[in-house]
């Protein structure tokens, strides 16, 4: 958490005012990470080795975690995260890539959680 002073000029015709403004600048309630996974190839029907998304906890306050879920056919999640995360913690969700068919293929996790700013994780990777 970082404090700011800001100051403000208001210019009118008939006026001149400066307003300085106090306050507190807060972190991303929760931080996810990475953004993007990409599995490389993947023979068809076989499973990748796991990889690791972190959902981070940077505020004061409880989040609670409503959904996670990886969507699609070739992508599969697993997940250490509570219903709430308290804050400063941190949990994990767990990705792996088994292609159904041969080609790219595409996916998405998506995170639902109780600030009301859903996120999401691209997923890619290549049946051969």
């Amino acid at each position: 958490m970082a404090n700011y002073r800001k100051q403000l000029l208001f210019l009118c015709p008939s006026l001149l005012a400066i307003a300085t403004a106090y306050g507190t600048h807060l972190p991303p309630a929760l931080t996810i990470t990475p953004d993007h996974l990409d599995f490389g190839s993947q023979v068809v029907g076989s499973s990748s080795s796991p990889a690791i998304v972190s959902l981070n906890n940077g505020s004061t306050s409880v989040i609670g975690i409503r959904d996670i879920t990886a969507s699609g056919i070739d992508f599969n999640e697993t997940s250490d995260c509570p219903q709430t995360l308290d804050p400063g913690k941190t949990c994990t969700v767990t990705i792996t890539f088994k292609p159904a068919i041969t080609g790219s293929r595409l996916g998405t996790l998506s995170i639902s959680d109780s600030t009301g700013n859903p996120r999401f994780v691209t997923l890619s990777g290549n049946g051969e």
